[in-house]
């Protein structure tokens, strides 16, 4: 069930995305997070932490990407 809200919402994501024109950032982003998340058991612990404030995981996804 989880895994299907998430593929809906990463489909919704690249829509927007191919709508701006801007798919292949996203794509490049969405790859990148997810190969991050496979290898890092503590980085998805820290993302999926509901006591963790939003900000502070704002921020882990932020430097994770570079921006």
């Amino acid at each position: 069930m989880a895994d299907d809200r998430l593929g809906g919402y990463a489909d919704a994501l690249l829509s927007v995305a191919a709508a701006e024109g801007a798919s292949a950032v996203v794509e490049d982003e969405l790859f990148r997070v997810g190969e991050a998340l496979r290898e890092n058991d503590q980085l998805l612990s820290a993302l999926g932490d509901k006591h963790l404030p939003i900000d502070r995981r704002m921020g882990v996804v932020e430097e994770l990407l570079g921006s």
